[in-house]
């Protein structure tokens, strides 16, 4: 081969083919090494070095008067092109019947043979063939739909078959030459205009072609890891939902649970009067409420949670003469965490029925609000007896400091001129942009 190639006279072009179709072969298979089998960078790899050999080939059969070295050269361009459509289901996401890949290759293999000793029938129909080859490859790249998914990579296919046109394009001038003077299709040592160009769309065919392929992978890489990120990202938002939802059954059991174990217990020592037995159930009645409101929340919003609460309390309070005013402003409030919702009513309910049991009010106020600046504040103020100072302690008192550390929230009681206000401070809670 080498004295072949140092004995005819090989254009600069041709060279410069034969050096980027050498190069790029050896790059792609490098770095095809390190990717899935089924990527396709290898069966392209393969194609380039096949094509490499191929313009080896011509170039030999060019100092060579027999037939059998320009059948050897179609049997490998032929190859060249079903390695590289091999190459296109894994890189296109496309499904071919790959039964079909190597039927072309076969009807190379045939023709050539058949017709070695009539050159010109010989170069028509195997330039024929190969031209059609290269056009499958195009139609496939542009034929080729994503696996469910999987996002489409318009620039890089596009790319690819810019490179692909390029070869359909050299390929029908030689099949253009063929059918007027055969043996010329094949005198790839010479340097006219035609054969110039042969060479530049065949360049502009392996760069192209390679550059898009590479791309292709690359955004396939790229999708696959955002892929995998999305799909980390919902499970351990799954896995966070499932926490919350075990917390949120724990504190049922602490609550509910323990409020009815407290009840039947003093139940069965006759410990309760009904009107007492009554207050009891009525408790854990509205501690199931609070949960089950809570869990059936599909948007985890503050706001509609104190609204159905307030629709229940003005349901039950509305025969007592006393005036509750509710003040809600979390418009911009973002969503919250159920159990961080459930622990906020569970604060405004022992706060209020603490005000109606033992402050003697007329009105009491229910104020929320939410800013950037101070983040979200709730308020319960009575216009009572006031709080007597020697009173920190107790039940109630102990499980709403509880509750408002395990948010993460202050709270603190402040004595005013007409009575009691609860203040529960969240400055860690931002708000969500205008509408």
């Amino acid at each position: 081969m080498s004295q072949a190639l140092m004995s005819a006279h090989v254009p600069t072009m041709l060279l410069m083919v034969l050096i980027v179709s050498g190069v790029m072969a050896f790059a792609v298979l490098i770095v095809g090494q390190g990717q899935a089998a089924n990527t396709g960078l290898l069966w392209w790899g393969t194609a380039l070095l096949l094509n490499t050999a191929a313009y080896a080939l011509y170039v030999m059969a060019a100092e060579d008067s027999g037939p059998w070295l320009v059948v050897a050269a179609y049997w490998v361009q032929s190859a060249d092109c079903t390695a590289g459509l091999k190459a296109l289901p894994a890189s296109f996401g496309w499904r071919v019947n790959r039964t079909w890949f190597w039927l072309p290759f076969a009807l190379v293999a045939v023709l050539s043979v058949a017709f070695a000793h009539d050159e010109q029938q010989s170069i028509r129909l195997v330039e024929l063939i190969l031209m059609l080859q290269v056009a499958v490859i195009g139609w496939v790249a542009m034929r080729g739909d994503p696996r469910p998914g999987r996002p489409r990579m318009e620039r890089s296919r596009w790319i690819f078959s810019a490179g692909i046109l390029f070869g359909v394009l050299g390929f029908l001038q030689r099949v253009v030459i063929a059918w007027a003077d055969a043996p010329a299709a094949l005198n790839l040592v010479s340097s006219d205009t035609w054969q110039t160009l042969t060479y530049i769309q065949a360049t502009a065919c392996l760069l192209l072609s390679t550059l898009g392929l590479v791309l292709m992978h690359k955004e396939h890489a790229e999708a696959e890891a955002q892929r995998a990120n999305e799909r980390l990202v919902a499970i351990e938002r799954e896995r966070a939902r499932l926490d919350e939802r075990k917390r949120l059954l724990q504190d049922v059991h602490d609550g509910f649970g323990s409020q009815l174990a407290t009840a039947r217990l003093r139940a069965l020592d006759a410990d309760l009067t009904p009107s007492q037995m009554e207050e009891m159930l009525r408790e854990c009645l509205d501690d199931l409420h609070l949960v089950i409101d809570t869990l059936n929340s599909a948007d985890n919003s503050l706001e509609n949670a104190l609204i159905d609460y307030r629709y229940r309390m003005q349901q039950r309070l509305a025969k007592l003469p006393i005036v509750i005013e509710w003040q809600l402003a979390l418009e911009r409030c973002p969503p919250l965490d159920e159990r961080v919702i459930l622990q906020l009513l569970r604060i405004v309910q022992e706060a209020l029925a603490n005000a109606l049991k033992h402050a003697r009010a007329a009105r009491i106020l229910i104020a929320a609000r939410c800013d950037a600046v101070a983040g979200l504040h709730v308020i319960i103020e009575d216009e009572g007896c006031g709080m007597p100072a020697d009173i920190r302690h107790g039940r109630g008192l102990d499980s709403m400091r509880g509750r408002a550390r395990d948010i993460g929230a202050d709270l603190r009681w402040e004595s005013t001129a007409n009575g009691t206000r609860v203040v529960l401070a969240m400055p860690g809670v931002g708000v969500t942009a205008e509408a």
